[in-house]
């Protein structure tokens, strides 16, 4: 025969679990209640301020990243010196403003952020490359700063 207070002592274990978890599920909710703006659902863009469609940064990036998968080069460094090449003219006002070439920067960092979280790593390295080449070009070529590191190829 169980014992009366080993009874009670279930059924308070029984009723605190269950209050931890309605707790744990009003959290969530109201979790993704923050993330709701006007009925939609927001997603995480890890620190990255989204670029409106159209912006001259979404244009150059889409650009940058064409000529370097059309590179004749299977080099790393020399792929970035190719693409580079292909768009400075077009997208000076782009590679001259240090803002502009932060937003790049930061998009890159984001989307390689979440290829990482839905597993998809040599994507990620792409992105963390990209982001590490136009870090590199904002310190040396625009602030004037001397290379942090050097990419190998």
């Amino acid at each position: 025969m169980v014992s009366r207070k080993k009874i009670q002592g279930k059924a308070r274990k029984a009723a605190k679990s269950k209050a931890n978890d309605e707790k744990e599920d009003a959290s969530l909710e109201a979790h993704m209640k923050k993330l709701e703006i006007n009925n939609y659902l927001t997603f995480c863009t890890h620190g990255s301020i989204p670029l409106p469609k159209g912006h001259i940064c979404q244009q150059f990036v889409r650009q940058f990243e064409k000529h370097y998968h059309n590179s004749t080069s299977d080099r790393l460094l020399e792929s970035l010196e190719q693409a580079y090449q292909c768009t400075k003219e077009k997208y000076a006002d782009v590679w001259n403003d240090s803002s502009k070439m932060e937003l790049v920067c930061s998009s890159h960092l984001a989307v390689g952020t979440q290829a990482i979280l839905d597993g998809f790593t040599s994507d990620a390295r792409f992105d963390a490359t990209f982001a590490n080449y136009f870090e590199q070009h904002t310190a040396v070529h625009l602030k004037k700063n001397k290379r942090r590191w050097i990419i190998q190829s």
